[in-house]
């Protein structure tokens, strides 16, 4: 049939471009396997910078002709910051990745931190981050430091990349890695203000490593990065969402179901759901990211309780 044909001939040229396309940028479905230094650098790129270069598995895209390239290599640039979702500063910064990664979506993972609250994200990050692809990249701007002397990075944890201040906010994802690498940006843009690096510098690197670009600096030690001697698990609240319900950094499985969660001279027992819980109980349950928080069913529990974040809770661990 010649319709077939045609179909057929479509689905082959399709995975023949996605195939060349994922070869050229260097990217997979999976765990960075391989590392190479680019052999075709263009003139601004700075000498000596490293890349890893992963290879791609032919046959692991799946079979729909109508998927586009970026979806079917998983390829994003996920936005991690506490910008707001409102006023200017997290669409400029999308606007310079439309204009620099236009193939590539970005996604708003994160936009609403805790402001200037390095720790806080810290703990929010891997939870928040471990759904996404293996080849996204996490563009992460928590930085009350910025202008100053802290240090913009690159790295890669387990495989994805993330790109952010030198400030403590990667030392958890870091601390429960397995493999890390990590890059100090050394090229900086002709135009970079002193208060605005999401929008002059990480947003544009993180741009360039999604389009297949070398990573722009310089290869150090996961060793010299700032890691703060912050606990395994935070026993507080670290963001508080539009129901009232209380995110914590306490990873839930550190807790057994029996256990109690004190906060505000309340005791929360588990609540597998939360209709689990009676109407206007306060409980404790495993959220969808895997972090202990503290609910009320149909109510705030931020307002019934006298939550906010850096409320401290007492947790068995």
């Amino acid at each position: 049939d010649t319709k077939e044909y045609k179909s057929l001939g479509i689905k082959v040229a399709y995975f023949s471009l996605a195939n060349f396309i994922a070869s050229r940028m260097g990217v997979m479905r999976g765990v960075v396997t391989a590392n190479h230094n680019s052999t075709a650098k263009k003139a601004s790129d700075i000498t000596g910078a490293n890349r890893s270069s992963p290879t791609v598995a032919k046959n692991d895209f799946p079979s729909c002709p109508l998927c586009p390239w970026w979806l079917i290599l998983g390829l994003m640039i996920a936005i991690f910051t506490d910008f707001g979702i409102q006023g200017p500063y997290l669409g400029q910064m999308r606007a310079v990745l439309a204009a620099q990664a236009p193939s590539i979506p970005a996604v708003d993972l994160f936009p609403d931190l805790p402001p200037f609250n390095v720790r806080a994200a810290a703990y929010l990050l891997p939870a928040y981050s471990q759904y996404l692809p293996d080849t996204a990249i996490c563009l992460c701007v928590v930085d009350p430091g910025v202008g100053s002397a802290r240090r913009p990075l690159a790295l890669q944890a387990d495989g994805r990349w993330y790109v952010g201040p030198d400030n403590g906010l990667f030392s958890i994802v870091m601390r429960r890695a397995s493999q890390v690498r990590a890059w100090v940006i050394t090229r900086m843009p002709e135009r970079l203000s002193a208060s605005f690096h999401g929008r002059d510098l990480f947003a544009p690197v993180a741009a360039g490593i999604a389009c297949g670009e070398d990573c722009p600096g310089e290869v150090v030690g996961a060793d010299t990065l700032v890691a703060p001697a912050w606990p395994d698990e935070l026993p507080e609240i670290l963001y508080v969402d539009h129901y009232g319900n209380a995110v914590t950094g306490v990873r839930a499985d550190a807790l057994g179901r029996d256990a109690v969660v004190e906060v505000a001279g309340r005791r929360c027992a588990f609540r597998r759901t939360f209709a689990e819980a009676a109407t206007g109980e306060a409980f404790w349950y495993p959220n969808a990211n895997g972090l202990v928080e503290v609910a009320l069913n149909q109510g705030s529990a931020a307002q019934q309780l006298g939550l906010a974040v850096g409320t401290q809770i007492g947790v068995p661990v």
